[in-house]
């Protein structure tokens, strides 16, 4: 978008500066000159350190890191940066966490991973500002100001709803809603002042740099909190955001106001401490928080967006690295209590995800008011195997261990990082595209690119973001990581540690008496070393699986 920007007032210049000195006609301009503007970023887990991350990013210009660049800009990326450079698993087995405080007595166990780095990632990220020769930019005019930013949570006590039946002992029933989420506003450089009445009564005003963003970590930390992995969180937010809850009634075909059972959830009288919560990962309830895209861009009960090539002229773009097919059957030797804990697990997670889907999206399978950019690359097996290509989670390195594996090794995050480079660049070229005669479009349309084979764009079709500058050079496919360029077993003493680490407090859990603590002790390295091989077999059996090993 810069790029294309940038190519667009360049020949706005030479336009002006060409009738100024020969006068005539004014040229018409070979730029496409219709506008696109970024409405709204929302997103949970990653995709909300994404939207936060991107909240700070966009107040600067920052070098991209290009396929070509070398590591000292892939470094200065502030997307770079934290995903690829600073989360490696050696942070995370490390045993700070797990560690008494001078005279004090040795904290409990908080999660399996220590959580102390992404402390520390969060608060470098949302603090983002580059050097001098890259100062803010007087205005990205294709930023909607303020912007929304949305991140969702999955509330651990939930805010409480009271129903009431009839009935003779006069009880109300109550439903808890765990799927919470925060909404910011961020303000950037060269729009008005931030106006609180553009805003959402709900929202959190996001303040231009060098403001500092204080106490920002704690939101990125709380949606990315994957169950005992990672550590939960504390979130705080004010109480009264709670009051801009409502629900579209069909039998009024009105909107209505969602009242939190106020005295059995927090206190709003003055003075009282803003409200905290328990939060962890936002995917366990709200994985695709497409309804809150939908919500900014139709607006409270307006019209919805068209779905057709010739009309629409908005649509949420959806990105999502593991857009894998379900597993359709749990096979009938896999019934033990061992084996059914994992899809236990991922049925509570999944049908969460259901209810707060879209749904009546469902009913409209073809439609150019919605898109998906996932991952895909070319089969990196040997002989041509089959399948040609590669999707979703299969064609990322990362992807194992739900989505842990990448923390194994930075060659495994540079190869999905610069996939993910190589896929947005191909969506935008061949995928988010639209009729000619769309009246989003005004003066020339985008040039069609050069189509690698297989690929096609509808008859009558043109990309609706132009590729200009950096942007055109086409991004290669990153290599495959060579089999066994990460060695599992290195981390077997970093593993056994924390495992001996995390056993040294079961007698106190268990209520030991000396004798029993005392056995306790002459097989604990044993359990922690079996336990460290358990996770190495692991690492490797998926490592396998996506031929890294």
């Amino acid at each position: 978008m810069d790029q294309w920007e940038e190519a667009r007032q360049k020949e706005h210049e030479q336009i002006e500066e060409a009738v100024t000195k020969n006068g005539g006609n004014r040229p018409a301009p070979t730029v496409p000159q219709h506008w696109v503007r970024l409405r709204i970023a929302t997103g949970t887990s990653g995709g909300g350190i994404c939207a936060l991350l991107l909240a700070r990013a966009l107040h600067y210009r920052f070098k991209p890191a290009s396929a070509k660049a070398g590591h000292e800009t892939w470094a200065a990326n502030p997307f770079y940066s934290v995903w690829v450079d600073d989360i490696d698993i050696s942070h995370f087995l490390e045993n700070t966490d797990l560690v008494a405080q001078a005279g004090g007595s040795p904290p409990a166990v908080a999660a399996l991973l220590n959580g102390k780095i992404l402390e520390a990632i969060a608060e470098k990220g949302l603090k983002y500002c580059p050097a001098e020769d890259q100062a803010p930019l007087p205005c990205r005019r294709y930023v909607f100001n303020p912007l929304p930013i949305v991140v969702t949570y999955t509330h651990l006590t939930g805010v409480p709803y009271k129903v009431v039946f009839r009935g003779e002992a006069g009880r109300s029933e109550y439903f808890i809603n765990h799927a919470d989420y925060i909404r910011f506003y961020a303000d950037y450089v060269g729009a008005p002042t931030f106006d609180p009445r553009a805003a959402a009564p709900d929202g959190k005003h996001i303040g231009r740099p060098p403001l500092p963003w204080t106490n920002f970590a704690q939101y990125a930390l709380g949606t990315s909190a994957f169950p005992v992995g990672l550590p939960a969180r504390i979130v705080q937010r004010d109480a009264d955001n709670y009051k801009y809850r409502f629900v579209y009634d069909p039998a009024s075909a009105s909107y209505e106001w969602l009242t939190p059972d106020w005295a059995n959830f927090c206190s709003l009288e003055p003075g009282t401490p803003p409200y905290q919560f328990a939060a962890v990962d936002g995917g366990c309830t709200d994985n695709e928080p497409i309804f809150l895209a939908r919500q900014v861009l139709d607006g409270i009960g307006g019209e919805p967006a068209k779905l057709t090539s010739t009309e629409t002229n908005r649509a949420v773009i959806l990105v999502d690295p593991f857009a894998d097919a379900p597993k359709t059957s749990i096979p009938a030797d896999s019934m033990t209590l061992t084996s059914l804990l994992a899809p236990t697990l991922a049925m509570f997670v999944q049908s969460n995800r259901f209810a707060t889907a879209d749904l009546v999206q469902f009913l409209h399978p073809e439609v150019y008011n919605r898109l998906l950019v996932t991952p895909r690359r070319s089969n990196p097996a040997p002989g041509g195997a089959a399948p040609a290509f590669l999707t979703g989670g299969d064609a990322l390195c990362g992807a194992g261990l739900g989505g842990f594996l990448g923390f194994m090794s930075a060659e495994f995050r540079h190869h999905d990082f610069m996939l993910g480079r190589r896929n947005c660049q191909a969506f935008l070229a061949w995928s988010l595209t639209l009729d000619k005669r769309n009246p989003v479009f005004a003066g020339p349309r985008p040039a069609i690119g050069v189509l690698p084979p297989g690929v096609t764009i509808p008859e009558g079709e043109c990309p609706v973001i132009p590729l200009y500058g950096t942007a055109a050079n086409i991004e290669p496919e990153p290599a495959w990581p060579n089999k066994g360029s990460f060695d599992a077993k290195s981390l077997e003493p970093a593993l056994e540690a924390r495992a001996k680490e995390m056993l040294h407090r079961v007698p106190g859990f268990l209520k030991f008496n000396e004798i029993e603590e005392l056995g306790f002790a002459a097989v604990r390295g044993l359990l922690a070393g079996k336990i460290s091989k358990k996770v190495i077999e692991k690492i490797e059996s998926e490592m396998k699986g996506k031929a890294l090993l």
